[in-house]
């Protein structure tokens, strides 16, 4: 090229004498490698380990790294779907598929601790665990391969299993509404129950199935509405504690 009277020209390849190569171009492709086989590899080496990346028959980018043997450990396929592990992202639909011994994936920002997910092969749980906790040894969230859950368990028999394990120490859980009801609902194919903290009513509790049934107030107090056709048994009367009994069919009664 010209610049000013002087003459410039632009090396397109120039190699050191340390044997360093630079490429110097306007495309943006600066290197193409053509070859007749299916697969394109590259080499990477150094004094003792070496590494391959190129594409494979199916169209996908994979790096290879050397162990006891080269085997695939990324691969990016042509519709963009990324695999970590021997796995063939062709044949899965998630956009992101890991496979290996110990299935982990770790999310963190920083040098924070972050958090771990846990496939664990034998029976087929996701694991979960934060703060650096091992969520293959001590998963603080587990999901079944059947739909249960646990938290603070691995070992789950129910939908949901909650556990604490430290000592002296209560296991709570809380169903918090900051401006209604807070409530359990039971159901089954015969009907639904549910227990409730009615916020309108001064906090009590109460158990309804069409109808408010039973009502335990702040105090301690119990009241319960009873059809007139029913028959009703009580137990001794315990000191400080009192029952009222409403027959919601007869007023006057």
């Amino acid at each position: 090229g010209t610049a000013g009277n002087s003459v410039v020209w632009t090396t397109p390849l120039t190699i050191s004498s340390g044997g360093a190569a630079t490429f110097n171009s306007s495309s943006q492709t600066m290197l193409t490698l053509v070859s007749s086989d299916v697969n394109v590899f590259q080499k990477l080496e150094n004094s003792t380990q070496s590494a391959y990346f190129g594409l494979n028959s199916s169209g996908s980018f994979v790096v290879q790294t050397s162990g006891s043997s080269f085997s695939d450990k990324l691969t990016i396929s042509s519709g963009g779907n990324v695999g970590i592990g021997a796995v063939s992202t062709e044949s899965t639909p998630s956009t992101l598929h890991i496979k290996g011994l110990q299935q982990q994936l770790t999310i963190s920002e920083g040098t924070a601790r972050g958090a771990t997910f846990d496939y664990k092969s034998s029976t087929g749980s996701l694991q979960i665990a934060t703060n650096g906790i091992d969520a293959r040894t001590n998963p603080q969230i587990t999901l079944s391969l059947s739909g249960n859950v646990g938290i603070g368990t691995s070992s789950i028999d129910t939908k949901l299993h909650v556990e604490e394990t430290t000592a002296n120490t209560a296991c709570k859980i809380k169903v918090e509404s900051l401006s209604w009801d807070s409530a359990l609902q039971l159901n089954n194919g015969n009907g639904s129950w549910e227990i409730y903290n009615n916020y309108s009513d001064s906090s009590k509790l109460k158990f309804y199935n069409g109808g408010d049934h039973l009502t335990i107030s702040s105090d301690g107090f119990i009241s319960q509405d009873v059809a007139i056709d029913q028959n009703l048994s009580l137990s001794p009367t315990v000191s400080g504690f009192a029952m009222k009994i409403v027959n919601t069919a007869d007023a006057s009664q």
